[in-house]
């Protein structure tokens, strides 16, 4: 069974960082289901927040595959 300890850390941007943007990826929908199924549990688990309205800095997800067949963001 897995163990979780908490660490909490915030990016700091300098005052002339201009908003980041990335047009968004497609996805194949098994892609998209991978990454909404990894979403909801990273979000579940507090280790992602969503963004507020108005942030204009964003990444897009990369969804890799591993050697065990198995995928991860």
């Amino acid at each position: 069974m897995a163990t979780w300890s908490t660490l909490r850390f915030s990016i700091s941007f300098k005052d002339e960082s201009k908003a980041a943007y990335q047009t968004p990826r497609r996805y194949s929908p098994g892609k998209q289901g991978i990454v909404n199924l990894h979403c909801k549990e990273f979000l579940e688990y507090g280790f992602i927040e969503p963004a507020s309205k108005h942030c204009g800095h964003a990444s897009n997800v990369m969804v890799a595959g591993k050697k065990d067949h198995e995928t991860g963001l």
